[in-house]
């Protein structure tokens, strides 16, 4: 298996890492509130407590060589599936997009065309197996430098923009 990237053009040039057949979404931690239900079938809702507006940096060269796959220790009760017991991470760089920011029902907004400008600093993110991710950044917007990148837009431009 071998560590590549996917980009998506009709979803606004977005990408995506893969390592063999499996997808790659950003580890998120979180946060569970009991909303409802009773003792027997319980509610809850689930939110956010790290960053999760990254937009993805590539070496220039080769995109699949900005990220090392770390394999770990299978999970002792045989659970691979939450985001503490994945089998292996993928650990890649990126920097935050401020712009990008959830909206009034906590939904995260719409990606926009890549390259996206960003003064953030560089920061290593963990990527694990979808599969494992209840909250989820899969299609990621793509760091860029140069004349094509642009600032991410605030919802009140996009509506004048468009």
């Amino acid at each position: 298996m071998h560590i590549s990237v996917r980009r998506w053009e009709k979803n606004n040039n977005a990408a995506s890492v893969e390592y063999g057949p499996l997808i790659f979404s950003l580890k998120i931690g979180e946060k569970w509130v009991r909303c409802g239900g009773d003792a027997a079938w319980p509610e809850s809702e689930v939110f956010a407590t790290t960053a999760w507006n990254y937009g993805l940096v590539f070496d220039a060269d080769d995109p699949a060589a900005s990220f090392k796959v770390l394999p770990k220790v299978w999970p002792p009760p045989d659970q691979p599936f939450t985001p503490e017991n994945t089998p292996l991470e993928i650990h890649g760089k990126a920097k935050k997009i401020p712009g990008w920011k959830m909206d009034s029902l906590g939904l995260v907004g719409k990606l926009q065309p890549s390259p996206i400008k960003s003064d953030e600093p560089v920061e290593t993110i963990t990527l694990i197996p979808m599969g494992a991710a209840r909250l989820r950044i899969t299609a990621f917007p793509v760091i860029g430098r140069g004349k094509d990148a642009h600032p991410w837009k605030t919802e009140g431009k996009l509506a004048q923009n468009n």
